[in-house]
């Protein structure tokens, strides 16, 4: 999958998604994460409950997606779960995200998925509509334990 040198993978480095999930989580305001949290992550990579999309450009990774697996009572088979979408502030606007969020896609097409949801804040509704998510099902909302 490539697009204006960028090219997209699935990450299986963990040093490369330790660096990505810590900016990503810095963009957010939110605080690193801690050693523990990160084993944890990687078991969970490990163990295939969440998959990791990263995006190169010219050669250096700038961004990531995630899709977890989940179950769908109304398709009967899995679908996905988009997450974790992030790309490096000064690598914006290049295309990274269209060839992430397409890459998320054909995985789960490939792996016959019902479908890729995302749930997000009001104001990225419409990028997350302009990248393709344009089946309103609702409001998502979560509940902390």
């Amino acid at each position: 999958m490539e697009n204006l040198n960028i090219t997209v993978e699935i990450l299986k480095n963990t040093d490369d998604l330790w660096r990505l999930e810590n900016a990503f989580l810095k963009d957010i305001g939110e605080n690193e994460m801690t050693l523990e949290r990160f084993r944890q992550l990687a078991e969970a990579v490990a163990a295939e409950k969440i998959l990791f999309f990263g995006a190169r450009k010219s050669g250096r990774l700038i961004g990531m997606c995630s899709v977890s697996p989940c179950f769908s009572t109304f398709a009967c088979k899995a679908c996905g779960v988009f997450d974790d979408f992030f790309i490096y502030p000064e690598d914006r606007g290049c295309g990274a995200a269209r060839q992430l969020v397409n890459a998320a896609r054909e995985w789960c097409k490939a792996n016959d998925y019902a479908g890729l949801l995302v749930g997000c804040s009001c104001p990225d509704t419409a990028m997350y509509q302009s990248l393709g998510f344009d089946t309103e099902l609702g409001v998502m909302l979560a509940a902390n334990l």
